[in-house]
């Protein structure tokens, strides 16, 4: 008898150590889901609020562009002199190079628009993606609780059995 309720303690205490050392993980686990929560929080407000025509990319397009424009304007200018185009040639190439310019923004923007809007889908993947890792870590939890729980009880009627058994 005496064994059979050493045994059973030490099941029920098993348990128990179990339970307390699955715990600690899963606050471990609870924590880094915390920690990359922050970090992709903290990566879509950096790229979502970034100026995008002032990146590299955009502002090589944009500067090409200008030179360009201006290059376009040079030369009514000069054909103007030379050639004796009219003022109002010469005004109307520069219209069409602000117009080329004017383009080239408008597309940028347009860049910049589907640029957030990737973004946005990344990170809301992502939100989704860590929604999924802390549910799936509850219900683990859960049914190590459920689990431990068993086997405390079983540990537990074994102990009570065997008191009755031999009375």
């Amino acid at each position: 008898m005496l064994t059979s309720l050493i045994g059973a303690g030490v099941g029920v205490l098993g348990s128990v150590a179990g339970a307390i050392g699955s715990a600690s993980q899963m606050k471990k686990a609870r924590q880094n889901l915390a920690d990359q929560r922050t970090k992709n929080q903290t990566w879509y407000d950096k790229e979502y609020n970034t100026d995008y025509t002032q990146r590299a990319d955009a502002q090589a397009v944009l500067n090409k562009t200008k030179e360009m424009a201006d290059a376009n304007r040079r030369r009514a200018r000069n054909m103007g002199v030379v050639a004796g185009a009219t003022d109002e040639a010469v005004a109307m190439e520069n219209e069409a190079s602000n117009d080329m310019v004017s383009n080239t923004m408008g597309a940028i923007n347009q860049s910049a628009d589907a640029y957030k809007q990737n973004i946005q889908g990344q990170y809301r993947q992502t939100e989704q993606n860590l929604d999924n890792a802390e549910y799936q870590s509850r219900i683990a939890q859960a049914n190590q609780i459920a689990a431990a729980g068993a086997q405390a009880g079983q540990a537990g009627a074994g102990i009570i059995g065997s008191i009755f058994d031999k009375k």
